[in-house]
């Protein structure tokens, strides 16, 4: 968690919790009955507090002097009445790719100020080039850690450049090594199964998983995987087909 701090509205006093740079937790300290609109798109929970898809929540640092703001792209109510604001969820660029430039999520701060990588930003053409990039997108916070990490990551011998992409985020861009590429399109491409012993190892070192995760039956196409995932969608799945969905284009870019 980067923060934690109550504010009382309405008369009721709310937990506000940045969990990291996609997710922000409201804990109400009493029972309160949040209100769904009928699209979906918002949900009240009380007078003068609510939340809409679409708009900004701001939370203001006190110790900082520094206020966050992060999009509201979508939101979960659980059973306590506990919400959580959802900026966006990790693509492929960033569960495949990432891993490839070595170390670990602790090297990234991946569970603290990473938000997503991409393969390239549609908006900026400063940094197209024909090799293999990744563009690692972070939200800005003037800690000590973030800032230390700002002037690590930018020693790397990965490193290529970095830009501010609006007053909350810096972007990062970082070349992957010649000797991938054929490892890079195959995950574009959605073929994991193909990637080399190698990479295959550092994506699950990367994330610290075990040969009986999730992600090491999609890489090496377990039969258990396939099994459980035709009984998911009750129809037969070739041996030849992957076992993980193929990246959407329009999540690895910045647009």
């Amino acid at each position: 968690m980067l923060y934690s701090d109550t504010v009382n509205i309405d008369g009721i006093k709310y937990k506000i919790e940045i969990l990291n740079a996609r997710r922000i937790k409201i804990v109400p300290s009493e029972q309160v009955f949040p209100i769904i609109s009928k699209d979906g798109n918002s949900i009240t929970l009380s007078e003068n507090f609510f939340i809409k898809i679409g708009n900004d929540f701001r939370v203001f640092i006190k110790q900082l002097n520094f206020t966050v703001s992060y999009e509201i792209n979508a939101f979960e109510i659980f059973d306590n009445n506990t919400i959580e604001i959802i900026t966006n969820n990790f693509n492929i660029s960033t569960r495949f790719i990432l891993p490839l430039l070595g170390g670990n999520r602790e090297t990234f701060l991946y569970n603290k100020y990473l938000m997503n990588c991409y393969l390239g930003d549609k908006t900026n053409t400063t940094y197209e080039s024909k090799n293999p990039r990744l563009f690692l997108q972070y939200r800005f916070f003037p800690y000590q850690e973030y800032l230390q990490f700002e002037e690590t990551i930018t020693k790397s011998k990965r490193y290529i450049g970095k830009y501010d992409r609006d007053e909350k985020t810096v972007i990062f861009v970082m070349e992957l090594p010649n000797s991938l590429y054929d490892d890079f399109k195959f995950i574009i491409n959605g073929q994991y199964s193909k990637l080399s012993k190698n990479s295959k190892n550092q994506i699950l070192n990367f994330h610290n998983l075990t040969v009986d995760s999730l992600t090491a039956k999609a890489l090496y196409k377990h039969p258990s995987m396939r099994k459980q995932l035709e009984l998911d969608l009750g129809e037969k799945i070739s041996e030849e087909s992957e076992l993980y969905e193929k990246p959407d284009v329009k999540d690895e870019f910045i647009y």
